[in-house]
């Protein structure tokens, strides 16, 4: 988030989301908890969707970070399924709304980004395409795979999964 206002909003929809799902959330809600008025709201942003969208994109590059290299990502697939532990009112009041589809464009990105330089170390004659090809296979898989984590109640430990997926990768 780039101000401390947007912050503040990001904060408050969450909270607001401890109870509810997301498609029950009301921008009037949002500025009511916050006291203040509906422009301020839009001042910031198109609409919840897209305080939603930026919620995603932010909270992932900051758990993410520098865990994008060989050494590395499964130390940044770990920080995802902590996110969804740490947040899991949020996530899993996304998931069951109508609106799921930010959360896993959220998942496909991070997981793109994780998997893309992994492979690319690994298989360094791959032609651009190929690699291309393998990433989005690997990346649908995990996402996939935390959809059905969430879907299930969360009930698996994440270091657990975490290592069992690095595992696999990696053979």
């Amino acid at each position: 988030m780039k101000t401390l206002t947007e912050e503040a909003f990001a904060r408050t929809l969450k909270d607001i989301m401890q109870e509810k799902s997301f498609d029950k959330v009301t921008v009037t809600e949002l500025v009511q908890r916050m006291h203040v008025n509906r422009q301020t709201f839009y001042y910031h942003f198109n609409d919840l969707y897209d305080l939603l969208e930026k919620i995603y994109i932010s909270d992932g590059e900051q758990m993410i970070g520098d865990n994008r290299t060989d050494d590395s990502w499964e130390k940044g697939m770990l920080a995802i399924f902590q996110y969804i532990l740490a947040n899991k009112a949020f996530v899993c009041n996304t998931y069951y709304s109508i609106n799921r589809n930010y959360l896993e464009h959220f998942l496909y990105d991070r997981a793109y980004d994780l998997i893309k330089p992994v492979l690319k170390a690994k298989n360094p004659d791959l032609s651009a395409s190929e690699l291309d090809f393998r990433v989005h296979f690997c990346k649908y898989g995990l996402v996939g795979f935390i959809l059905d984590w969430i879907d299930s109640g969360l009930q698996e430990n994440p270091d657990t999964l975490a290592k069992r997926i690095y595992q696999l990768l990696n053979h």
